[in-house]
C-alpha cells in the first residue's frame, strides 16, 4: 500500500489587519502592514497539521457566485493567483485579500493577523487563510519591512475562540477552486456557523446549503431558543416541537414552518428571533435527523397513549427508569426528580 504523498509547501504571507471599514479606498493599504514569508521561517511544528486536516473538519461548505453585473467572482480569482500564481502575483493578491479584510473590518474590532499558506501534492494546490487577533493569539512584530511571526505556545490552537479560517483546494485548470469550506470559532454560540463579515464580505462567498446543513442550522436555532429564555413554558414547547418534527420523518419543512404548524404562537416568536439571523428562512428542506440529534440533544419517550417525558440526553438515563412488566407488553417508567410545576393545560 503506498503512503500519501505529504503536502509539499510553496508560499507564506503574514499581515496585520486594522480595522478600515469606511475609510476613503486609497487609504486602506495604510492600515495594512505585511510580508511573504520565507516558508522555513514559520512554526511548521503548529502550521503543518492545520493546513493538513481535512476538509470535513471545517463547519461549512462554500461557494462562490458570480457578482451583481460580473460573471466572475473577484475573490475567487485572487485564491487562484494565491495558490497558483507566479511568486509576485501571488505576493500581490495576498496583499490584495488584506486589504479587502481592512475594508470590511469593523471599528469596533481589534486588529487581526491574516495569514496565508499554499501547498501543492500532486496536482492539487491548496491555500489556507487564518485570521487571529493578533494580541491574544500571536505576537506580530514590525522589523520595518512588514510583520514577522513568531509562535507563541498554542497561538494557532483549534481551540482558539477566534480562530476564522478558509481552506480552498483546486488545479492549475481555468475553472477551478469554485468553491471552499470555511469555519469562524467566535460564531460557535450563534445560529449562524460563519459570520457575515467573514463569509459573505471578506470572501464574497455564500454557504453551500444542503438538507444538513439546514437541520444543523434548525437544530442550534432551537437550542439557542431554549438557552435564551428562563421561561419553562417556552422550553417545553421548543423541545416538545423539536421531538414532533422528528416522529413526522422526512418531510420537508423550513424555519417558518417549523414556528407556525409545530409551535404555540409566543414561542414560535421566540424561536424566529433566534432564526432571523439565518439565511432564506424560507427555504424547504429535507430534515436529517442525525444531525439534527447532534444538535438537539434531548430524549424523549411518547407512550401509546400518548404521555411524554423528555429531558436533556445527557441526564435522561440517570433521571428515568424504564422497566419491563412480566409476561406484558407493559412497561413501568419511574423518573426521579422534585415536581417543581404542575399544570393543567389545554391543547388546541
Amino acid at each position: 500500500m503506498n503512503a500519501v504523498k505529504e503536502w509539499e509547501l510553496e508560499f507564506a504571507a503574514a499581515y496585520i489587519v486594522n480595522p478600515a471599514r469606511g475609510q476613503d479606498e486609497d487609504l486602506v493599504p495604510e492600515f495594512v502592514r505585511g510580508a511573504v514569508i520565507a516558508v522555513k521561517d514559520i512554526p511548521l511544528d503548529v502550521l503543518r497539521p492545520l493546513f493538513e486536516r481535512d476538509a470535513d473538519e471545517y463547519h461549512l461548505g462554500i461557494i462562490f457566485p458570480p457578482q451583481e453585473g460580473e460573471e466572475k467572482n473577484p475573490i475567487r480569482e485572487l485564491i487562484q493567483q494565491v495558490a497558483n500564481g507566479a511568486e509576485e502575483a501571488q505576493a500581490q493578491a495576498a496583499v490584495t485579500l488584506a486589504h479587502r479584510l481592512a475594508s470590511v473590518t469593523r471599528a469596533i474590532s481589534r486588529r487581526g493577523l491574516l495569514m496565508f499558506l499554499t501547498g501543492r501534492r500532486g496536482g492539487i494546490s491548496r491555500v489556507v487563510i487564518w485570521k487571529f487577533t493578533s494580541e491574544e493569539t500571536l505576537q506580530a512584530f514590525d522589523n520595518g519591512e512588514g510583520a514577522l511571526v513568531r509562535e507563541v505556545e498554542n497561538a494557532f490552537s483549534t481551540e482558539s475562540g477566534h480562530l476564522k479560517a478558509a481552506m480552498f483546494e483546486g488545479t492549475d485548470a481555468e475553472t477551478s477552486f469554485q468553491d471552499g469550506r470555511v469555519e469562524d470559532k467566535q460564531s460557535k454560540h450563534s445560529v449562524r456557523e460563519v459570520a457575515d463579515f467573514w463569509m459573505l464580505e471578506f470572501l464574497l462567498a455564500q454557504p453551500e446549503t444542503t438538507d444538513g446543513y439546514y437541520s444543523r442550522m434548525l437544530g442550534k436555532a432551537i437550542r439557542l431558543g431554549i438557552e435564551k429564555t428562563d421561561s419553562k413554558e417556552l422550553k417545553q414547547a421548543l423541545i416538545l416541537g423539536a421531538n414532533s418534527i422528528k416522529l413526522r420523518g422526512d418531510r420537508r419543512l423550513s424555519f417558518r414552518d417549523f414556528a407556525t404548524q409545530y409551535l404555540p404562537a409566543e414561542a414560535a416568536d421566540h424561536f424566529m428571533a433566534q432564526a432571523t439571523g439565518t439565511w432564506q428562512v424560507d427555504s424547504q428542506f429535507r430534515l436529517d435527523s442525525e444531525i439534527f440529534d447532534s444538535i438537539v440533544k434531548y430524549t424523549s419517550i411518547v407512550t401509546d397513549d400518548d404521555f411524554v417525558i423528555t429531558g436533556p440526553s445527557s441526564e435522561f438515563d440517570k433521571a428515568v427508569e424504564i422497566e419491563e412488566i412480566d409476561q406484558s407488553e407493559d412497561t413501568t417508567v419511574i423518573v426521579r426528580g422534585r415536581i417543581r410545576d404542575r399544570k393543567l393545560k389545554s391543547v388546541k
